[in-house]
């Protein structure tokens, strides 16, 4: 590859490829590709463990006393797979409820 991005066969890749492909570009990180990766290619298994409201949601939803790390959201979330993607938009939406739950 001559370091130009081809993002119309992306829909094509693994995710796996994708994330090396562009976080190999500077100043896209882990952050950006797990939103490309969910909102752009509406792929199904993503959990954006570095996502500050994700974090926040998982802590709320299993009653944690401190935000999870990225190694226990994964722990945590397992069970959801193939849909953690989902699992991380109700996250979201618990981590801005006022009670927690969705």
């Amino acid at each position: 590859m001559d370091g130009t991005l081809e993002l119309h066969r992306f829909h094509q890749l693994p995710d796996e490829v994708i994330a090396q492909q562009l976080l190999a570009v500077r100043g896209i990180g882990q952050w950006t590709v797990d939103m490309h990766l969910m909102f752009q290619l509406d792929r199904k298994d993503v959990l954006p463990v570095g996502d500050l409201g994700v974090r926040k949601g998982v802590m709320r939803h299993f009653g944690l006393r401190a935000l999870p790390t990225p190694d226990e959201m994964r722990d945590l979330t397992e069970r959801w797979q193939p849909y953690r993607s989902l699992g991380s938009w109700l996250m979201w939406a618990a981590a801005d409820s006022n009670d927690g739950n969705v």
